[in-house]
């Protein structure tokens, strides 16, 4: 529920600003048009915009033993759980949906742009 209330937040806002639909980068046939969000897709400490497979993926790992707070250690952590990462990520599928072609690694700064872009979303955010 985590994800998916904080990933249509994040695409109602980008609607609000831009005054129409940004859609999604191109989704494969099998998604039905639709991105898709799996909250616990690996295990690692990682996210990623899977654009071939029109998902979202969340890992998971342990917590370590040096952990404090309410993660103790061995106890599992969940990427999807943390808003910043969501928007992040989600921001990188409708970024792919506004501009396709920012994908396409001709310089280097590319990839920078939409990690910086992606970024400041999460921090607005």
């Amino acid at each position: 529920q985590m994800v998916y209330a904080v990933g249509m937040e994040t695409y109602e806002r980008f609607v609000r600003a831009l005054g129409r639909d940004p859609g999604f980068g191109p989704l494969p046939a099998h998604n039905h048009g639709r991105l898709s969000i799996r909250p616990c897709a690996f295990r690692q400490a990682n996210a990623y915009y899977d654009r071939e497979c029109g998902v979202l993926k969340f890992g998971y790992d342990v917590a370590r033993e040096f952990a404090h707070g309410r993660s103790q250690p061995g106890e599992h952590v969940y990427t999807a759980l943390s808003r910043e990462i969501v928007v992040h990520e989600m921001s990188h599928a409708l970024l792919d949906g506004l501009r396709p072609n920012f994908l396409r690694p001709t310089l280097p700064d590319v990839a920078a742009l939409h990690e910086g872009f992606a970024d400041l979303i999460a921090v607005f955010m």
